[in-house]
């Protein structure tokens, strides 16, 4: 009894997994796509350089945060000036910075809607998924 309880699970496993590859058995065989043909390697990539822009952006604010802190201890005027005009420049690279990453993300979001017209990319696909899930 043994014997027959231990064969009937080595067939089904072997069974279970014959049917790993990428295929369907009611849309057909299918080839397997790869990220590039999707469209996902330009969108990681395009992701990528905006968490770097985001990245300069924190450096930039922990620098105001110390030069505002800078500013309470500060005294005489001229000293006052020359921090004024520190923060004013990097107050101005913030606004650059941010502006830019606003309209990446802007035109992350255009591809993303014209992207699902593609075969296999449509609305509710994995891939789709993928690229509105992506936190910038």
């Amino acid at each position: 009894m043994n014997d027959l309880l231990n064969d009937g699970v080595d067939t089904f496993e072997a069974s279970r997994h014959q049917n790993d590859r990428n295929e369907d058995i009611e849309m057909g065989i299918q080839r397997p796509m790869d990220f590039g043909e999707l469209g996902l390697d330009d969108f990681f990539k395009q992701v990528q350089q905006i968490e770097k822009q985001y990245e300069k952006l924190e450096k930039l604010l922990k620098k105001l945060q110390d030069v505002h802190e800078e500013s309470k201890a500060v005294t005489k005027v001229t000293a006052m000036k020359a921090i004024t005009q520190r923060m004013e420049k990097d107050v101005d690279e913030v606004s650059k910075v941010a502006r830019f990453i606003k309209s990446k993300i802007e035109e992350l979001d255009k591809e993303n809607l014209s992207n699902r017209s593609k075969t296999g990319c449509g609305k509710g696909s994995a891939v789709d998924r993928s690229r509105t899930a992506t936190a910038v």
